[in-house]
């Protein structure tokens, strides 16, 4: 009996050691067309919501704003080891609600949050009121896709455009040229004088099936109305490169991942793909539209040795499988 007591005593604490490193946030490195696939938000500073995003978010300053809610269509994301949301910093404000038993992981303190199923891993404390499931105190380590989000745009916008912009009147008609991968590219090179100067936004897809629209310019406000339904056709396939731009306002509904990586993006209204920005000031709905595009192959050189390397946390349950059959045979002599 003390043998099995000491045994199980010993497998009790490497497991709570084991729970202390994959509890908060254990997940692999993402590659950037997995970063797209997993993550609906991707703020790099802070967020000031008082609207919802349908799929996963990462924020990677703080979390502020009057109430607002995520995960809420938990069951149409892509499959994922991260959590519904991750929070760099505080949560701060009204109610953050957490639904579809998503998981939350916020590196600082909590004022106020709803976990509808999942659990809050909770870094510093709650200055509030956390309903649901949660720790206090443990260690969250927040990824940071900076860099990964960064040099797909930096690539992006060195793509030659093969394909058209005609303007004609009001409206701007996108024609697309794709090459035989289905890839067509367009270059918008003032976006703040041509979002300006048209009303509305048309497709002509010609059977392309990733789209990259290089936008330069700094200070953009959008409020375009896309015809006849071709918002809902573009969503999925679109990457809206803003590679220059520090400010954009978007106050009509737009489709399509936007990707601002040096800019502070507000909304009034939907914003249907993916969103990859500096900070943002959230007053519309993020919808589920993740980029099923191809992204062009930019002479990766492929994973370093570094990269393959077995995870810390597999390195640390081997140690604790070890460590387990040693005592049992130091027990036994």
């Amino acid at each position: 009996m003390k043998r099995s007591t000491g045994i199980a005593a010993l497998a009790a604490a490497l497991c709570l050691t084991v729970g202390a490193v994959f509890a908060p946030a254990a997940a692999a490195p993402l590659s950037t067309a997995e970063i797209l696939q997993q993550f609906n938000l991707v703020t790099f500073g802070d967020l000031d919501s008082s609207s919802e995003v349908e799929g996963r978010t990462l924020v990677g300053g703080d979390l502020t704003g009057n109430s607002s809610t995520y995960f809420t269509r938990s069951g149409q994301v892509a499959p994922s080891e991260y959590g519904a949301l991750t929070v760099g910093g505080s949560i701060t404000g009204g109610y953050k609600n957490v639904n579809g038993n998503g998981n939350a992981y916020v590196a600082g303190n909590v004022q106020n949050m709803n976990m509808n199923g999942g659990t809050a891993y909770i870094g510093g404390s709650i200055t509030g009121n956390v309903n649901g499931n949660k720790l206090v105190g443990v260690t969250v380590e927040v990824p940071d896709f900076r860099s990964e989000l960064e040099t797909l745009s930096a690539n992006l916008a060195t793509l030659a455009a093969q394909s058209a912009v005609n303007v004609s009147g009001n409206r701007a008609t996108f024609t697309a040229t794709p090459d035989s991968g289905g890839l067509a590219v367009f270059e918008i090179l003032d976006g703040a004088f041509f979002f300006s100067s048209i009303g509305e936004i048309d497709f002509v897809l010609n059977g392309a099936d990733s789209l990259i629209i290089n936008v330069g310019g700094l200070g953009i406000t959008i409020a375009e109305n896309f015809l006849g339904g071709i918002g809902q056709q573009i969503a999925s396939k679109t990457i809206w490169n803003f590679y220059e731009a520090t400010e954009i306002t978007f106050n009509a509904e737009f489709f399509g991942t936007v990707l601002a990586r040096n800019a502070h993006i507000t909304n009034m209204n939907s914003l249907n793909g993916g969103v990859y920005v500096d900070s943002f000031t959230q007053r519309g709905e993020v919808h589920l539209a993740a980029y099923t595009g191809d992204i062009p192959n930019f002479d990766d050189p492929g994973p370093t040795p570094d990269d393959i390397a077995a995870p810390a946390g597999v390195t640390l349950l081997g140690f604790v499988l070890v460590s387990l059959e040693a005592f049992r045979r130091r027990r036994t002599v």
